[in-house]
Parts: C-alpha cells; sequence; structure tokens
C-alpha cells in the first residue's frame, strides 16, 4: 500500500521517481528489521516460557520421586497445572541417546532428544511433560489416549536416528493414575531401560523382561568368580560374544542366527565351535548354551579385539576340544 502511494506521489519526474524508488527500498529493510525483531522477541519469550515450564516439571519429578509413592495433595494443583492430569492413565518413559562416537554408553541428555519426543506425543511442545534429567530423558506418556507410548517412542527414535544419526532406547514403566503411582512406574521404567538394545528391542516394557535376564543382570554378589578363565577370554572377544548372543537370541538356530549376522551359515558354526573349543561347553547345547550366556550377561561389555586371535580365519589351527562337562 505504502509503495504504491509513494510512486504515485511521484509523477512522471525522473528526479522524483528515482527518491521515490530509494525511499520504498528503505522502507523494504525497515519493515525486514522490524519483523525480525518482533521473531526474536517472541522465541526468547517463547524459550524463557519453556525453560520454566521445563524447570518447574523437573522439581515436580524429583518431589514425586522423593516422596516414596505418598505423593503431598498440595501437588495435585501444580501437577494440573504443568500437564499431569490425576485423573487421567499414565505410563513414565525412561530413555537414552548414544552418539555413534560412544556406542554403548549414555551421553548427557540433550534437549533436542526431549523436543523429538514432545513433538512425536501430538502435543505443542508446552503440553508435553518430556524433561532431561542427567543421562535420561524422562516423559509422561498418555496411556488411554489414542496415542499409544510404544508408538510415541518410536517415533522419536526414528526422528532422532535421522537428524543426529544417534542411537535411542528407551524402557516403559506400568500404567498409573493419580500421584503416587508416578515413582513405582518410574522404577519399572528403569528396570526395563537395562533391557532396551538388546535383542534387537530398542524400546521394552516391564512385561518385555525375563525371569532369566533379571536374574542375571542382578549380579549376585561373588557370581563372577564362578566364571573361568577360559570362559572369561573368549567372551572378551567382541564377536565371538555378540555371536554366543546372537546364536542364543535365535533359539539356537543356525540359519536364523546367521541371517541377524549377516553371515554365511558355515562361518557361524566356524565361530560356535571356536567357542566349544576354548570354553569346554559347546552353545549347541541348550545347557552349556544357558551356562555361557549366563557368563556373558554377569561380565561387563569386553571391549573388541581383546583376543584377536579368537575370530581368526578357519585356517587358524585349532586346539583339541575340552569335555563338554567342563567348568564354565
Amino acid at each position: 500500500m505504502i509503495t504504491g502511494v509513494l510512486a504515485g506521489e511521484a509523477g512522471t519526474d525522473s528526479r522524483s521517481r528515482g527518491a521515490a524508488l530509494a525511499l520504498i527500498a528503505k522502507t523494504f529493510d525497515y519493515n525486514i528489521a522490524v519483523t525480525s525483531a518482533m521473531a526474536d522477541a517472541y522465541v526468547k519469550v517463547v524459550q524463557g516460557d519453556l525453560a520454566e515450564v521445563d524447570t518447574a516439571r523437573r522439581e515436580l519429578a524429583d518431589a514425586l520421586l522423593a516422596s516414596d509413592g505418598d505423593a503431598p495433595s498440595a501437588l495435585n494443583r501444580r501437577a494440573i497445572g504443568l500437564g499431569f492430569d490425576p485423573e487421567r492413565e499414565y505410563v513414565v518413559a525412561l530413555a537414552v541417546i548414544e552418539t555413534h562416537d560412544q556406542p554403548g554408553r549414555a551421553t548427557a541428555a540433550p534437549r533436542w532428544a526431549a523436543q523429538a519426543i514432545a513433538r512425536a506425543t501430538g502435543a505443542p511442545e508446552r503440553n508435553a511433560f518430556v524433561i532431561s534429567r542427567e543421562q535420561n530423558v524422562l516423559a509422561l506418556l498418555d496411556a488411554s489416549g489414542k496415542h499409544d507410548p510404544r508408538a510415541v517412542l518410536e517415533r522419536a527414535a526414528a526422528a532422532i536416528g535421522q537428524s543426529h544419526k544417534a542411537a535411542f532406547r528407551a524402557g516403559i514403566g506400568t500404567k498409573f493414575r493419580g500421584l503416587p503411582g508416578f515413582a513405582a512406574s518410574y522404577q519399572q521404567a528403569h528396570r526395563a531401560l537395562r533391557y532396551a538394545g538388546g535383542r534387537q528391542r530398542l524400546i521394552f516394557w516391564p512385561a518385555d523382561v525375563l525371569l532369566f535376564d533379571e536374574l542375571t543382570t542382578a549380579r549376585a554378589a561373588h557370581a563372577e568368580e564362578l566364571i573361568p578363565p577360559a570362559t572369561r577370554r573368549v567372551l572378551g572377544d567382541a564377536t565371538l560374544r555378540s555371536t554366543l548372543e546372537a546364536f542364543f537370541a535365535a533359539d539356537l538356530s543356525i540359519a536364523a542366527a546367521a541371517r541377524s549376522l549377516s553371515l554365511h551359515p558355515n562361518s557361524l558354526r566356524y565361530r560356535l565351535r571356536r567357542i566349544a573349543e576354548k570354553t569346554g561347553r559347546d552353545p549347541r547345547r541348550p545347557a552349556d548354551a544357558i551356562e555361557l550366556i549366563a557368563a556373558a550377561r554377569l561380565l561387563p561389555p569386553a571391549e573388541a579385539g581383546d583376543l584377536a586371535t579368537d575370530s581368526a580365519s578357519p585356517g587358524t589351527p585349532h586346539k583339541p576340544a575340552m569335555s563338554a562337562r567342563g567348568s564354565l
């Protein structure tokens, strides 16, 4: 509108038209500057508001976890204002992010991970109860609505993998209603998170946790001392250890395990023979497989390449196999 007015006032005189064009250009610059300033101010206000809400939610979560399940009634009104309706059914989800430069190790929970989960809920970021707590991202997910908690986390995992090339795994707690159930769901999510990433599953519910996994992960006192040095050395080889895990996860199926490892079945058989020769336990026998996988779960993850000769080519001379009845 102002452009037309300036052009009309300039008339037909060339000098006036030149002055009008210069003024129009300055008008455009002014409008751009004003718009940019308003946008910057809006972003600062919104970010400041989100930061305050995030802090308040973190403080509420800490208070609920410290209350041992008996949440003070005074927190109800505060929770509702932060997007936690005590009348709705929820689950607590815990997620960790692992970057490619530190595989297998969770990093401090980045803000963009929390934002990805918030967007995956389908709700505005301000309304989504998602916070960063040390190395975890904690999300309070609606368990009764149209957005299934596992589907929400799967969408977040896909977005994070695509945009940041980072690995994502999560544990989901039990369903609950009301503030007192928050701490129990959190503990169940923390337990499920321990297993996320294993058996090619990135997201675990408490019902996904197997008794065998729980017993071996508990690591009873002195249990590691029962594992003989030969088995420790084999499990120190990342290649053989991953082979054993894949074979066990495939229900001792050569074909299925070979597919999961992108190996020829004969290559897998060779590795299994190497494990049997060095430990005296044949992973193709169910009883021996259980003994070996229990040892693998009890020992902390080994660094690859500890025993380079264990994954040598089939041309490597073999030592005579120990008795299958030998000790673990």
